[in-house]
């Protein structure tokens, strides 16, 4: 599933980020947002990167869930939760976020979304949701507010999902420069 979503994020709908190591120029982080008036899978051409490959794979049940839970349940608690209709859509939303765990607590998740926060504009909102609980502090910590918590059943195993939201302040670029000098 991550695959067929990442190619079309990065390659058509998204702002991708990425953290890199200094001295060996690994990869130690990530994030993919979608800009506002975008969504995942909402053109042909960004479903041809995999998501139709993928959907044929999956078995009818699957297939069932896909629809009802991912793509209609979801966004109704997402929309409920932030307050904006189509939030998905209508918002700066992070579907990937990612550090790896021996750079976890460095400040490489701050800087991410700092890049993201920078470029979205004054008054939009920036949006996600965590299926771990871990997240829950770290995305708090990060400035996010969280929204709403919702299980989301299933005949498999129950998945917790966590909303979360944050409003651009128009003042965000000069604060972050301010705090580099003192």
């Amino acid at each position: 599933m991550a695959r067929a979503m990442i190619t079309p994020l990065a390659r058509l709908a998204g702002d991708m980020y990425a953290a890199r190591d200094a001295a060996t120029g690994a990869l130690v982080g990530y994030t993919i947002w979608v800009r506002p008036g975008e969504t995942l899978f909402a053109t042909k051409e960004q479903r041809q990167l995999g998501f139709y490959e993928l959907f044929e794979q999956l078995p009818e049940d699957a297939r069932a869930y896909y629809l009802d839970a991912l793509a209609r349940d979801f966004p109704e608690f997402a929309d409920g939760a932030i307050g904006v209709k189509d939030t998905e859509k209508n918002s700066y939303w992070c579907y990937f976020a990612m550090v790896r765990e021996d750079y976890q607590g460095t400040g490489v998740a701050r800087a991410l979304f700092d890049l993201a926060y920078d470029k979205a504009q004054p008054g939009d909102i920036l949006g996600l949701a965590t299926t771990n609980p871990r997240n829950i502090e770290i995305y708090t910590r990060l400035g996010l507010e969280l929204k709403g918590h919702r299980v989301m059943p299933s005949e498999w195993v129950d998945w917790g999902s966590w909303v979360f939201s944050r409003r651009v302040e128009g003042l965000r670029r000069l604060a972050v420069w301010v705090g580099v000098f003192q």
